[in-house]
């Protein structure tokens, strides 16, 4: 939610921080199953383990082949849609209680069923309210469950907690940006994922039951779910990250000697970069690049064109970078923010900025930017080449 609400869900951090929550969810489905059955021995957790293997098939089957093609056949109105849904969802998690698995394996196999797009948008906006509701119940049941811890509780959750903050941020960071996102976005992912999930109550509530974790473990363990989960909304917001990037142990490389002049400076080279630059080196224009994703930069290197690792919305890779002095800037970055603080920044330099919506265009031209459009870009080139088609007759 807190990605939607910053429309960064297709950003690259924002894939990050789903792809790894997707993953720590399947994960610990998979503990709560092997833990349900570990006092049964070997084989029956195996049967467990195979049983599960069983049912998320069905649920592949049902979502690749089955109820897509049935929703847009039938074409069920509103409610029909949701008793349908519920039924399946329902239905999935009988089959958990039949097999005497947790049900937690039931639902999440039934959730999967609805995931695919374009059926999953149309799912979400049914289901939006039912989630809110059982959310709300959850923590309540929760809040009964634990009632008021002693104060020696609370004092090794905040420790914990202290822990969840200060070592998931920099331990996210170092593994996105080694797998080639960039500084800022590999911070705000780590950010962001700087808490346990819900699913980590579930993994106590079934230790709990099962006779694995006492009572006062598991209220350690909520009460430091609360709190960094409490949290993550202030740690996860833009303002952190920017604060944080400069303590970057990375952010001092750099290929620039002295600050250049005269230059065209090129912020975000992304996929598109290089369309930008060929035209330019062509003419004999003198180019620098800045970029903070690594493997970009050594591309650049490989290619011998000038380039200065950093986030191009940082005042101080901005001012390494000659902004001021340069012929030309071409601000090709996500957020129209970034843009904007480079207009502030070079005051008098020509910025060119590559925008995605009329709104964030009506912002650059305000500031003293150029905006292009990226989607008329884009549709400009094809509509250049449908007509140099030789299949397409005027």
């Amino acid at each position: 939610r807190h990605l939607q609400n910053r429309r960064a869900m297709f950003e690259p951090y924002g894939r990050v921080v789903t792809g790894v929550l997707l993953l720590q969810d399947v994960a610990l489905v998979l503990l709560i199953v092997l833990l349900s059955r570990v006092d049964g021995g070997g084989w029956d957790v195996g049967k467990a383990l195979f049983e599960v293997l069983v049912m998320g098939g069905i649920a592949w089957i049902a979502q690749r082949f089955v109820i897509p093609k049935l929703v847009f056949r039938v074409k069920p109105d509103e409610e029909n849609l949701l008793l349908w849904l519920v039924a399946v969802l329902l239905a999935f998690v009988g089959v958990a209680s039949w097999l005497d698995l947790p049900l937690i394996a039931g639902a999440f196999a039934g959730g999967f069923v609805f995931s695919a797009f374009p059926l999953n948008g149309l799912v979400r906006g049914q289901l939006s309210s039912l989630v809110d509701f059982f959310q709300a119940m959850f923590f309540v049941a929760l809040g009964a469950i634990l009632g008021v811890p002693e104060p020696g509780l609370w004092m090794q959750a905040a420790l914990y907690s202290v822990v969840v903050l200060v070592v998931t941020p920099p331990l996210v960071a170092l593994v996105a940006e080694r797998r080639g996102l960039n500084a800022r976005a590999g911070i705000e992912a780590g950010l962001l994922l700087a808490q346990t999930s819900e699913y980590s109550l579930l993994l106590g509530l079934s230790g709990v039951v099962l006779g694995h974790v006492s009572p006062d473990t598991f209220s350690i363990l909520a009460l430091t779910t609360v709190v960094t989960m409490t949290l993550t909304p202030v740690l996860g917001r833009e303002q952190v990250a920017n604060f944080l990037l400069p303590f970057h142990p990375l952010r001092k490389k750099g290929r620039i000697a002295d600050v250049p002049e005269g230059h065209v400076l090129i912020l975000g080279f992304g996929s598109a970069g290089m369309w930008t630059l060929k035209p330019l080196l062509a003419q004999g224009e003198k180019v620098l690049v800045v970029d903070d994703d690594a493997v970009v930069c050594a591309a650049l290197a490989k290619k011998g064109i000038p380039f200065l690792r950093g986030d191009g919305a940082e005042v101080d890779v901005l001012e390494k970078a000659g902004a001021r002095n340069a012929k030309l800037v071409i601000a090709s970055m996500r957020r129209v923010g970034d843009a904007l603080t480079v207009l502030r920044y070079v005051q008098g330099v020509p910025v060119v900025v590559r925008v995605f919506e009329e709104e964030d265009a009506n912002l650059i031209r305000r500031a003293g930017g150029k905006p292009v459009m990226n989607s008329m870009a884009a549709a400009d080139t094809f509509m250049a080449w449908l007509e140099n088609n030789d299949r397409v007759t005027k």
